[in-house]
Order: structure tokens, then sequence, then C-alpha cells
């Protein structure tokens, strides 16, 4: 027989006995039997990470001693069926959703389910990813280098919705790496000058998308690097001979110079003086 409307998650004792014409016999041992708990309720849904192509879903406190099954679904328009396709199923107490549209809103639910069966699916939530930061751009080409300046290049950025993307080009020194925004605006190239004469530096541009709600860099792009053009010294026109004598002119003796003239000095004067005496002897 099939006994109805009792508690869930409770224990019960059953006792069973005859009756005929005769009378009721007496009752058999108590048996025990449980009912089932009910299937459990769907937990609270929360969104503590969003992006602009993924949604970072969180439930329940980490824990999950009975290995209850959860099962997360977002709204799909596009399915026929139920319009609700499952994104994670499993045992976790968090999943991220990704290939989202940037700055849209999403909408899921979750239920969960265990020994008991399936438990009823939670009302929607709703959560908006973010907007998408512009991408990060080839590097610069530079060109027409100088002495002190040259022009600067780079691609443009793919369009962005119907915000407007400026860019911001920056030069450091190749030893120094401190990087100076040098150029911000609508275009493609940009001319730098008052550079350093044969020097070394690099530069790199990065695009920055403006939204209603302010301004969105995206990031840098690889350095280039380029060496301005070093000055070329003057020629001169003065003669070997001129320049030998002005260099002996204003080089002063060094004491080892000095000893060796007056030692020379000495040998030429005792020969001499050896000379004059041997005449006269």
């Amino acid at each position: 027989c099939v006994v109805d409307n009792l508690a869930p998650a409770t224990t019960y004792k059953v006792r069973l006995k005859a009756v005929n014409s005769v009378g009721a016999g007496p009752l058999s041992a108590a048996v025990k039997a449980s009912t089932l708990p009910l299937p459990p309720a769907p937990p609270p849904l929360s969104c503590p990470n969003a992006g602009h192509n993924y949604l970072k879903l969180k439930w329940g406190d980490g824990k999950n001693p009975q290995f209850t099954q959860y099962t997360v679904q977002m709204e799909n328009t596009r399915l026929a069926e139920n319009g609700l396709q499952v994104v994670y199923q499993g045992t976790s107490h968090c999943c991220k959703v990704n290939r989202l549209q940037e700055q849209t809103v999403y909408r899921f639910c979750i239920s969960a389910a265990n020994d008991a069966g399936q438990g009823p699916d939670s009302s929607f939530y709703e959560f908006s990813t973010t907007i998408a930061p512009p991408p990060s751009l080839k590097a610069p080409r530079v060109c027409e280098v100088s002495t002190k300046g040259c022009s600067v290049e780079w691609p443009p950025c793919k369009p962005l919705a119907s915000d407007p993307v400026l860019y911001c080009l920056q030069l450091s020194r190749l030893r120094d790496q401190i990087y100076k925004q040098v150029y911000r605006g609508g275009d493609i190239k940009a001319q730098l000058q008052d550079l350093e004469p044969g020097a070394d530096y690099c530069v790199r541009v990065c695009a920055v998308r403006q939204t209603g709600a302010g301004e969105l860099a995206g990031a840098f792009s690889p350095p280039a690097t380029f060496a301005t053009t070093a000055l070329h010294s003057t020629p001169t026109h003065t003669t070997k001979s001129h320049q030998v004598q002005q260099t002996t002119t204003h080089k002063p003796l060094t004491d080892t110079q000095w000893a060796l003239i007056l030692l020379v000095a000495f040998a030429i004067l005792a020969f001499l003086v050896a000379f004059v005496v041997q005449l006269f002897m």
C-alpha cells in the first residue's frame, strides 16, 4: 500500500497485523522507515566580477557536503523551446559565462538537485557586462628621421560602436625607459621635434575610447625604437705641419724630458772640455 501525506525527512515506525473472520492477530515488530527530504531550494545568485565579454557568477558559501548539483541557465530568446540555455551544471559554487556582448544585460536563473530530486528554478537575476576597452595597436612606424625630429605613424583602431577614439603617443629615451606623452589627438600620424641628435629613442601608442561615462584607454602597443642622426663635425683646413707645431708649442715638457735634455747637454759639454784639454797637452 502507499501511505500519503507524510512529512518530508521524517522517520516513521510501521507495524502490521492480520485480521480475519475469527479476529485480529497480534501486531508485528515495528519497522522504521524515513521519508526523503524535499528537493533543495535554489540558492541566491550573485555576480562578483564582470568584464566586457564575460560574467562570473557565484552562489552558496563554498561548502557542499551533500554534493548538491546546481544548474545555471541563461535566458536566450533565440531558443524556441523554453528560451533558456544551460551555461553550467555541476557541484561547484561559481562559474564563468564567456563570449558575451559588451554593455548588455543578461538574465539568469539557478536550481539545485539532490537524491530527493530536482528543485524549482529561482526567479531571474539580471547582470550586465561592462564596456570594452580599445584593442592594443601594432607597433608604430618611425620615418623621416633627422637630427632633431622624426615622423611617427600607426594603424587606426577598429570602430567601437559610435564612440570616438583618440590616440596617445609616448616617447622615451631608450636608456631611461621613462615615457612622456608627446601627442594626443584623433590623427594616426605625429611629428616629433626638439629631439637630441645622435640619441636612441623608443615610442609607443595606445587608443583611448571616449564614452559617456568617461575615457577608457587600451593597452599600449609594443615599442618602436629609432635613433636620431648625429651631428657631423666641421672639417678644418689646417695643414699637418701646422698642427704638429701647435701641438709642440702648447704641450709643456715633462720632468723626464727636462732631465734627458740636461743629461745630453752635460755630455756634450764634457766632450768639449776633454777635447780642449787634449789639444793643449
